[in-house]
């Protein structure tokens, strides 16, 4: 039972860490979709 919560605690924090990465990866990609922009 406490190797399932922790479990699930590792699972929370490894989906926190995608969603943490995924939303930063769509800033960079904004930014250089605005650089590119601004060069042409």
């Amino acid at each position: 039972m406490i190797m399932l919560v922790g479990d699930l605690q590792n699972a929370s924090v490894i989906t926190f860490h995608i969603a943490k990465n995924l939303y930063f990866a769509k800033f960079e990609v904004i930014i250089i979709i605005c650089e590119t922009i601004t060069y042409f």
